[in-house]
């Protein structure tokens, strides 16, 4: 095996990939488990492994933070796909959908809350990578109890974690003051200066955050910044987030002149509508990484 070659996507990153000549190790990879550990069977012992597997897998998949956190996506887009649908059909045929604006808000509150819950588990699986036995003890007593000190190798990731968490939170504030009777009249004529201040510069704020996160995600998984990981489920898994963070951040931005003209108002919510679609597809791969893990992948 030759001498290892360390790549970095950006010059001012940890290096991020190892490479021998016959290995390649990955830090997205590694801290979701994909590769396959070597096994050593007893003569005559493959059978039990063969037709334990399924269970072995599910034991594995209960107490492994990385499915739990594609999980956790999963449902909070789901929960802003439906959002998108309360918000965009009234405006494409008001005759036909009439406006649920309370529901609507109720699923961006569960959306976004959900999207708070998921970004503290990443923050969890972040800090906590490479040491897979104290995820159960990490969860039940806080971020505090994880190792403090980074591996070079994880740095960059614990760097998109935390400010994904950070954007979650200041993003939660919009859904929060987007609940009937916190903002009067929001959806039809609110306070402008109020309503721009805790409701639309949030949501801008945080999707700009999310932007930021989901492209640290996406340079994690690729040799050269300039260069994209085709053969990745991780480097997908960040473009379509990136997608999905661009949506909630045009929301927001053109929020702003939402109630003076009919046509700002109808782009703001396709955005959201389009940035939930991205968001699920994002989550639903993830979901997949996270679960199919079993075969051998030397060079993602």
């Amino acid at each position: 095996m030759s001498s290892p070659s360390p790549h970095r996507p950006l010059g001012l990153f940890r290096p991020t990939h190892i490479s021998h000549k016959r290995a390649h190790w990955a830090s997205r990879t590694h801290r979701k488990h994909r590769y396959s550990p070597a096994q050593r069977h007893a003569l005559g012992l493959d059978w039990w492994d063969h037709d334990h597997k399924r269970v072995k897998r599910r034991a594995r998949l209960v107490g492994d933070i990385s499915f739990w956190l594609a999980v956790t996506f999963v449902l909070g887009s789901m929960a802003w796909v439906i959002n998108g649908f309360l918000l965009f059909l009234p405006l494409v045929s008001p005759s036909k959908y009439p406006e649920h604006s309370t529901t609507a808000s109720a699923f961006a509150f569960i959306g976004g809350t959900i999207f708070e819950v998921g970004s503290y588990l990443m923050l969890v699986e972040a800090l906590n990578a490479g040491q897979d036995e104290l995820f159960g003890d990490a969860l039940r007593d806080g971020v505090d109890r994880l190792e403090s000190r980074p591996k070079r190798n994880n740095v960059g990731f614990r760097g998109a974690a935390s400010i994904q968490f950070v954007a979650a939170t200041v993003f939660w504030v919009s859904v929060l003051t987007g609940l009937p009777g916190i903002i009067p009249n929001l959806s039809k004529d609110p306070p402008r200066a109020i309503a721009d201040i805790f409701f639309w510069t949030p949501q801008v704020v945080g999707g700009l955050g999310f932007v930021i996160s989901s492209g640290l995600l996406m340079l994690e998984v690729q040799r050269a910044w300039w260069k994209p990981k085709l053969d990745s489920l991780g480097w997908y898994v960040g473009l379509f987030n990136l997608i999905g963070a661009v949506g909630f951040t045009l929301c927001g931005a053109l929020g702003y002149a939402s109630y003076s003209s009919s046509g700002v108002k109808y782009q703001s919510a396709l955005s959201t509508f389009w940035g939930g679609w991205a968001f699920l597809i994002g989550s639903g791969v993830q979901l997949w990484e996270s679960v199919w893990r079993d075969e051998d992948v030397p060079d993602e």
